[in-house]
């Protein structure tokens, strides 16, 4: 659709984001555009990311209102009654995480039950976070995997030490999607 072009040609994206523009300014909206607000949350800085978002929500015929959360506030965002975030309220949460948002890892020589364990505590501990979001502001929150990280210190053999940390990630992903 238009999105996928809009990334695929930098011609067509730099058409789509003067329409953007132009719609901003002059206040017009597309036939049968729905209204969607979406709060971008994360520890890393996100708001080269909201451009982008806003142009492919406007092709597929809705009318985005972004709040991007402060560089590295994602959990108090989320568990913060009196936070931009809440004050906000969004209909959906994206949560952008990244290995460095991890806030305990398994020892190097970590048992499997050991590993999964901590994984299941620290997904508990993140799911806890966005629930609390949830109640509060009936917000739908979609958590983005962690990626595994770049370096593989034990490589392939890494696959099966539980405290491998791309192992654990692993894990951790499972348990998020499982809970």
């Amino acid at each position: 659709g238009a999105a996928r072009a809009a990334f695929s040609r930098p011609a067509e994206f730099r058409r789509l984001a003067r329409r953007t523009r132009e719609m901003r300014r002059s206040g017009s909206r597309p036939d049968n555009a729905r209204p969607i607000r979406l709060a971008l949350l994360g520890r890393s800085t996100l708001d080269m990311v909201a451009p982008q978002l806003e142009l492919a929500l406007l092709a597929r015929g809705f009318i985005p209102e972004i709040y991007t959360a402060p560089y590295g506030s994602f959990m108090q965002e989320l568990i913060d009654p009196d936070s931009a975030t809440s004050r906000f309220a969004p209909q959906f949460a994206l949560v952008v995480l990244t290995p460095f948002d991890i806030p305990e890892w398994p020892s190097t020589f970590a048992s499997p039950q050991e590993a999964d364990a901590l994984a299941e505590r620290v997904a508990r501990q993140l799911l806890t976070a966005c629930e609390q979001l949830r109640a509060r502001c009936g917000t739908e929150v979609l958590i983005d995997n962690f990626h595994a990280l770049p370096t593989r210190p034990f490589g392939n053999v890494g696959a099966r030490i539980a405290g491998d940390r791309n192992n654990f990630i692993q894990r951790l992903n499972v348990k998020l999607g499982d809970l």
